[in-house]
């Protein structure tokens, strides 16, 4: 009675950790990426752009990471002569050398460019300018820019870095994890196994007590479609009218899967496929090859997920015990209850 009881619980803390991911909200923050500052105007202005940046993804809550692959949006700046930069039309240079402002700013097809001049009369073609770009990691494209001129790095500097970095990342809200836990390049699994067997020879017997363990590797070949392998370990243990005989089967699975993901919190997959057979302890000769089918049910839990994993299994050829004249066959159903966890997002354009 304890078995039953024992895969019921497992059943239940499942659910219970389904429940709860269910009800929480599954966002995480923006991830930003900022390369170093480029240009060969002032190599200490480079230094000075490029800690501001990062400093104002930080302070402003937002996620800074290391890597451009992590990263959800990339803060490029690059630091050029005033005379280069594209921003600069005749409209705003008017309106700057008329004195009108000492900063001035000016929107245009979403794009904002803010000017610093310390001396209205001074030529813009001798300023500085400091192009900041942001670009979907995703797609490469530059979906924002803006421009500041200056002439000298002075404390109001910061302050309208911390502006364009608001402009920038403001209008974004928080990522929503859309299928990232199930939607990997590979997966590792590691799960128990309970193996009730059937022996059918001159007489059947049934085993209730094979247990065993298995570690799986999976690749994702398609968003539908997966290949595994692995090792399983399981107890064999046959009872004839000569005695008992127990054994340890080292089991090398290959299989096919369909993937199938309905919604954000589960994973299904068919699966068919081959055993090779070999005995760890010599006492049974199995079957080399046996073939299966079964049913994996993910159910997410944490970064992986909680699997649920029943599999018919029947011999290909005859098994026999070495030194005796008995030949049987061998079919079971496995029921295995383990932990599945993925690495390497694949890239989605959602």
């Amino acid at each position: 009675m304890k078995k039953p009881l024992f895969f019921i619980l497992i059943i239940n803390i499942s659910i219970s950790i389904f429940a709860q991911q269910a009800a929480a909200q599954n966002i995480r923050d923006i991830q930003v990426f900022v390369p170093p500052v480029t240009g060969n105007v002032r190599a200490e202005d480079n230094v000075f752009f490029y800690r501001q940046l990062t400093f104002e993804v930080v302070s402003q809550f937002y996620t800074l990471v290391r890597s451009q692959a992590a990263s959800d949006y990339i803060l490029k700046g690059t630091v050029v002569l005033g005379s280069e930069a594209k921003a600069l039309d005749n409209e705003i240079l008017n309106n700057v050398t008329n004195g009108i402002h000492e900063f001035y700013s000016k929107e245009k097809n979403n794009n904002i460019s803010f000017y610093h001049i310390a001396d209205h009369h001074t030529d813009l073609s001798k300023e500085i300018a400091f192009v900041l770009e942001m670009i979907n990691n995703k797609t490469d494209e530059v979906i924002g820019k803006q421009v500041l001129f200056y002439t000298v790095i002075d404390t109001s500097i910061a302050g309208f870095i911390s502006m364009m970095v608001y402009n920038m990342l403001s209008g974004f809200s928080d990522i929503v994890r859309i299928n990232e836990w199930c939607n990997k390049w590979f997966y590792l699994e590691a799960a128990v196994l309970w193996a009730p067997s059937v022996y059918e020879g001159q007489y059947q017997s049934i085993n209730w007590q094979n247990f065993g363990f298995r570690a799986l590797f999976e690749f994702h070949l398609l968003n539908y479609l997966s290949v595994a392998t692995g090792l399983q370990f399981k107890q064999d243990w046959i009872v004839t009218s000569s005695g008992d005989s127990r054994d340890l089967i080292l089991e090398i699975p290959f299989l096919i899967k369909l993937v199938f993901k309905p919604g954000d919190h589960f994973m299904l997959e068919p699966y068919g496929g081959i055993l090779i057979n070999q005995s760890l302890m010599g006492t049974t000769i199995p079957s080399f090859l046996s073939w299966f089918a079964g049913f994996q049910l993910g159910v997410k839990a944490g970064s992986g997920m909680i699997v649920i994993d029943p599999r018919f299994t029947m011999d290909l050829d005859y098994s026999q015990l070495p030194g005796r004249e008995i030949q049987y066959t061998r079919s079971s159903i496995q029921i295995g209850i383990g932990y599945k966890i993925g690495f390497f997002l694949k890239k989605t354009y959602k």
